[in-house]
């Protein structure tokens, strides 16, 4: 049995950076073996731009703490967007639903929605009629395809009120790609 061929040195340093993807990416800061980018705060890590450009005010409309009726307004600047509008499938009627009293007093200037799980779309046909007809709402084509789908398998379960079709076609209607 020989022993194994030497290596070439740092070999294995640059095997390591191909696989993350980021060799020698400055953004990038190693701590506790993990690799993080554009955190906050910390030892070598630089601020984000919430950091730099001013206050943003976070308010869960929704979930906060748990899974189901994902709905987050972040405020900055004096603009406010609407980070999805989901339900809660095992809470009963307006309970199922993000917090209407809250949007009524903070009119969000658009709406983005991350993808179509129901605890993230699942609010959209009951919210968005309550919602500016400016308000802009905006998820890829794929989250919009998908979110129809998840919306009327969780309206057939009678699982999301106000989720008829109609309404479901029509909050569909308004996010653009």
């Amino acid at each position: 049995h020989s022993p194994p061929a030497p290596r070439e040195p740092g070999r294995d340093q640059r095997s390591r950076s191909r696989r993350r993807g980021r060799q020698g990416s400055p953004a990038w800061t190693q701590g506790s073996g993990v690799a993080s980018r554009g955190a906050a705060s910390g030892p070598g890590r630089r601020p984000g731009p919430a950091m730099e450009c001013g206050h943003v005010e976070v308010l869960p409309l929704g979930a906060g703490q748990r899974v189901g009726r994902s709905c987050i307004l972040a405020t900055f600047q004096g603009a406010t967007v609407m980070l999805d509008c989901g339900a809660d499938v095992s809470a009963p009627g307006a309970e199922a639903l993000p917090d209407a009293a809250l949007l009524r007093e903070r009119r969000p200037c658009c709406v983005l929605i991350s993808h179509a799980h129901v605890d993230h779309v699942g609010g959209l046909p009951a919210i968005l009629p309550t919602l500016p007809v400016a308000c802009d709402v905006v998820a890829t084509s794929a989250t919009r395809d998908a979110a129809a789908w998840t919306i009327a398998d969780a309206a057939a379960a009678g699982d999301l009120p106000g989720a008829t079709p109609s309404a479901t076609a029509a909050a569909l209607a308004r996010v653009a790609p």
